[in-house]
């Protein structure tokens, strides 16, 4: 049905090249917060190359990815359908309502082609439909939809697979600098509630954040060697502040369990938890969304890696530190559509990293020697491959 629609209703123009005809975009924007943040570059390169034009964004549900570019200047609207558990039907037929609204150009990066936007795309007879098509390991069935088509480069960062689309119409992309929209609200409620916690504002304190999304197990750290390292941290006299969702609020309790550590879990919204790391020396986590929120701030990370493939995930820019197992000869197993691939044993993975693996990369970023290898001009990060009995 959506490919005789599309045969019917869509234009099969080229991209030309000209920005002035643009004046409405619309963006699928359903993803998580850490690719958000990694979408942010993009972001910033559309609204520079097409600066008179109405772009919205949209959501097809609320899960704190929206925040991260709430208010700012780089798109004109969000958009939140609540539809994500609707049936397929009322997806389409929103989508429909949302297509009719009236859209110059319609961009779907790779995992953001949800029914909602194909079905404004087609029945809306948005012009141009900017899309990654299958390429650089993704696979896709909505190839023939866009007609300014993106092509993805093998093992290339997730960054620079947003950034094929902005190079892809020909508009400029200066850096991959990503961003994190605060406003000055969110600074002065972090500084109440840091008041009423006993974190101190001297920015001496180390952040940790013990959780993932709940739907990739496979990023998590086991709670003992959370619960052993914070235990080391406590016995260095390092003040820690350990942050969580509300959601992961018993998890938080468990990983500060018997130490002095400030359990932050649920205190601070996520704008507001991306000003307190902004004020920490560094953040220990896993591979989540506040790693990337972190880095984004330009705080230094030091991340327990797991399957997840570093070429795509890693934290963009100086000082970071990924420790991962060298007894995974396979890696990385997570593919492009989020499976993992046959026989990845990811509990190995995880229990070969010891907390003293972490103490030791802790004391030399909190003593500022950080020794990174260059990997491109904006990324210098420390690779460190651990064995379980070393």
């Amino acid at each position: 049905m959506l490919w005789l629609a599309h045969k019917l209703y869509c234009s099969h123009d080229k991209w030309n090249g000209e920005v002035g005809s643009i004046r409405r975009i619309l963006v699928s924007g359903q993803m998580g917060i850490g690719n958000m943040v990694m979408f942010t570059p993009f972001l910033r390169s559309l609204r520079a190359g097409f600066p008179q034009a109405h772009i919205a964004i949209v959501f097809t549900k609320r899960n704190g990815s929206e925040q991260i570019i709430k208010g700012s200047h780089l798109v004109n609207e969000i958009i939140e359908l609540h539809s994500a558990e609707k049936p397929s039907h009322e997806r389409y037929l929103l989508g429909i309502e949302l297509g009719l609204r009236g859209w110059d150009m319609g961009i779907v990066r790779f995992h953001g082609a949800k029914p909602e936007i194909l079905a404004a795309l087609v029945y809306g007879g948005v012009r141009y439909r900017v899309g990654h098509i299958s390429s650089g390991g993704w696979t896709s069935k909505y190839d023939y939809l866009f007609n300014v088509p993106v092509l993805m480069s093998p093992e290339s960062h997730d960054v620079d697979r947003y950034l094929a689309i902005a190079h892809t119409i020909g508009i400029p992309t200066s850096d991959r600098k990503q961003v994190v929209h605060v406003e000055n609200s969110d600074r002065t409620n972090v500084i109440a509630i840091m008041d009423r916690l006993g974190i101190p504002k001297s920015s001496d304190f180390v952040a940790i954040h013990p959780g993932t999304a709940l739907i990739q197990p496979w990023k998590r750290w086991p709670i003992e060697k959370w619960n052993a390292l914070m235990r080391i941290l406590n016995s260095m006299s390092v003040p820690v502040v350990v942050l969580g969702s509300s959601e992961e609020r018993q998890l938080v309790a468990q990983v500060c369990q018997a130490t002095a550590a400030v359990n932050a879990a649920g205190e601070f919204t996520l704008r507001e938890s991306a000003c307190v790391l902004a004020l920490s020396r560094l953040l220990v986590c896993t591979d989540s969304g506040l790693m990337h929120i972190a880095a984004a701030m330009g705080t230094p990370v030091i991340a327990i890696w797991g399957p997840t493939d570093i070429n795509r995930t890693a934290p963009i820019g100086q000082g970071h530190r990924i420790i991962m197992s060298d007894s995974c000869l396979q890696g990385p197993c997570q593919r492009m559509d989020d499976s993992l691939a046959e026989g990845c044993h990811y509990e190995t993975c995880m229990n070969d990293i010891q907390p003293h693996h972490i103490i030791a990369q802790v004391r030399q970023t909190l003593n500022r020697n950080v020794e990174g290898i260059a990997t491109d001009q904006d990324c210098q990060i420390s690779v460190l491959r651990v064995r379980k009995d070393l």
